[in-house]
């Protein structure tokens, strides 16, 4: 299935520093800041915007064509904002989007 949206790629690298292993998580991207998700991806504010099931993201400021009350006022440092990119503002498993999809209301993201 091709997937659109900016490619980056999240390594771990495990640092030496003053006799103690440190792990560090960066992140490669085409020039732009990408933060790598946790487990859950609450922390995830990268370029994804389409879902597992290849169902591109609704806008968050949109109630188009679902509505829905994730807002950045709600929500505060959750990464909401006027973009369709995939977020986890509210403790679902991973990254998640509302979908442009009528029949979908939400799904996953990669």
């Amino acid at each position: 299935m091709a997937k659109f949206g900016a490619d980056f790629l999240c390594l771990n690298i495990i640092v030496l520093l003053s006799s103690k292993l440190i792990n560090v998580q960066t992140s490669v991207s085409a020039g732009y800041p990408v933060t790598c998700g946790n487990g859950a991806q609450e922390d995830y504010r990268g370029f994804k915007n389409v879902t597992k099931n290849g169902d591109f993201c609704q806008n968050w400021t949109s109630q188009t064509p679902h509505n829905h009350t994730k807002s950045a006022s709600r929500y505060p440092d959750r990464g909401i904002g006027d973009h369709n990119y995939c977020r986890n503002p509210d403790g679902e498993p991973g990254a998640w989007c509302y979908t442009l999809n009528p029949r979908v209301r939400w799904a996953l993201c990669d």
